[in-house]
């Protein structure tokens, strides 16, 4: 799976959202990670420039529904 900067997508479990800040251009890139609150708001939860493509499909689960495409 590919991502693109300047997208946030959330995991299936709704439990958590990931902000792709930057392609890095190596196959990894900047990310923010958040936590949803029950009212769809979303807390800071930590920021990492180099974050590996599979770090973030795990964080997503493997049943994410593919928002990508409404980049």
């Amino acid at each position: 799976m590919t991502y693109q900067a300047n997208t946030i997508l959330q995991s299936s479990s709704g439990r958590s959202a990931i902000e792709i800040k930057r392609d890095n251009g190596d196959g990894t890139f900047a990310t923010v990670l958040f936590d949803r609150q029950a009212d769809g708001g979303l807390i800071f939860r930590r920021g990492e420039y180099v974050t590996p493509t599979d770090k973030i499909t795990s964080i997503l689960d493997d049943d994410l529904t593919i928002l990508k495409d409404r980049v």
